[in-house]
């Protein structure tokens, strides 16, 4: 297992490496993803630029891409929310890839048509649809799927709703997965209020708090999920450790479109060797705390994998 993850974040920092916290988060999904059968038909709801399943897939990327290739983080400020990833590059900056996937996910969702665009070129999904899951019902016949993932259910605004209609898309005996936050996710910046200023906590937050509707407790997402009629409900901590949450919550984050900014006007030779250390420091101080035995209580968790059947 040691080894998987000595490979597993290597190949994640490679890609988010202005933000290598990033790398962590998606290093934990990654490794949950390893559990799931995705029976067909399948759907990956808010699937974002496809990039995750991508990498779990068995797909690669060439070393010299990453996702900070083309952005808009030149438009960004912490007085305002922007997505800068949400961003359609132009084909000189097309993902480089090096192996495709080994299978694909039936359907994808998402509500941004360029996350969908990034998603399309990956050659990970059958057939994407452009759906704000805020807009119910699901764009699925009743029971007409084996296997609904996704990672980003908790934008959804009415969550009882959704899930409710997410058992209605699902097959008799079809399997539901889901990868969600609890309020301990942002728990960083509230052990933070009070110390730091306004200003200070508005950098670090970046109006997430604000936009976030539907994190919950271990026991709410215990509830919402057997409330909507799911069978067989499990649940694990996707964080092994509660203070790899602070250094999500902070990491690099603050000042990663000034980063981003600054290394776009290297060459990309010197770029491409920047970047290869870059990663080998990150890869030595992150590899040990990742790889450390479970002891975070699942109460605490910031972080849940849900698993459930029709």
């Amino acid at each position: 297992m040691h080894q998987n993850i000595d490979d597993k974040l290597r190949m994640l920092l490679m890609l988010d490496w202005l933000r290598p916290e990033r790398a962590i988060m998606r290093l934990f999904k990654t490794i949950y993803l390893e559990k799931i059968d995705f029976r067909s038909p399948s759907l990956d709801l808010s699937c974002g630029d496809g990039s995750l399943m991508f990498l779990h897939f068995g797909g690669r990327f060439e070393d010299n891409f990453d996702h900070f290739l083309a952005t808009s983080a030149n438009q960004f400020s912490h007085d305002k929310f922007v997505d800068i990833y949400d961003v359609k590059p132009p084909p000189p900056l097309k993902p480089k890839i090096k192996f495709p996937p080994n299978r694909v996910i039936d359907f994808g969702t998402d509500w941004k048509e360029e996350l969908l665009s990034k998603a399309r070129d990956l050659g990970v999904y059958g057939e994407l649809i452009h759906h704000d899951n805020n807009q119910l019902p699901l764009p699925f016949g009743d029971s007409s799927l084996a296997t609904v993932f996704s990672n980003a259910i908790y934008w959804i605004d009415e969550m009882e709703n959704a899930m409710k209609d997410i058992h209605r898309i699902l097959q008799p005996g079809g399997q539901i997965i889901l990868q969600v936050m609890t309020p301990n996710f942002l728990g960083t910046l509230d052990r933070l209020d009070g110390i730091l200023s306004d200003r200070a906590i508005n950098i670090l937050d970046r109006n997430r708090r604000a936009t976030m509707p539907s994190p919950r407790s271990y026991s709410e997402w215990a509830n919402i999920t057997k409330k909507a009629g799911f069978r067989e409900v499990a649940i694990e901590s996707m964080f092994p450790n509660e203070f790899l949450i602070d250094i999500w919550n902070v990491g690099l984050r603050p000042i990663s479109h000034l980063l981003i900014q600054m290394a776009n006007e290297l060459d990309l030779d010197r770029r491409r060797r920047i970047k290869k250390e870059w990663v080998d420091i990150f890869h030595t101080l992150f590899l040990q705390l990742v790889s450390t035995p479970p002891n975070c209580p699942i109460e605490n968790s910031p972080y849940l994998q849900i698993t459930a059947r029709k």
